[in-house]
């Protein structure tokens, strides 16, 4: 490969190594977040489980635009609707280990995140 190809491509894939970074960075702290936070409030089953109002997410359009969707987020959430036809989420047993992964502190920061690109960039 010439250097001329190389210099083309090479800004695609620091471009795709940094938007990767950025979504795992924004699945930490926002789903993250409320991962946590509801596994603090002890949503494990259908009896526990939590609405969004409950957990103090029921203004977080970013939380009610990702459990509307198809993600990893929504892979690890189960759902009921209850008496009142609001949604509760809880996390299952099975999948506890998947949550902890997403909300555990030695994950990515974004200083992490910017010193990768610039060590990239050089």
């Amino acid at each position: 490969m010439t250097s001329l190809a190389i210099n083309k491509i090479l800004p695609f894939f620091i471009l795709g190594i940094f938007l990767a970074l950025a979504a795992q960075l924004y699945a930490q702290k926002v789903w993250g977040k409320f991962l946590k936070t509801l596994h603090d409030a002890g949503a494990h089953d259908e009896i526990f489980s939590k609405t969004l109002a409950e957990l103090g997410y029921s203004k977080n359009s970013l939380i009610k635009w990702a459990l509307k969707g198809h993600n990893s987020l929504t892979f690890i959430l189960e759902s009921v609707v209850d008496e009142n036809g609001e949604k509760r989420y809880y996390i299952p047993e099975k999948y506890t280990k998947k949550a902890e992964s997403l909300y555990r502190s030695d994950g990515f920061t974004l200083g992490t995140v910017v010193v990768l690109v610039i060590g990239l960039i050089a």
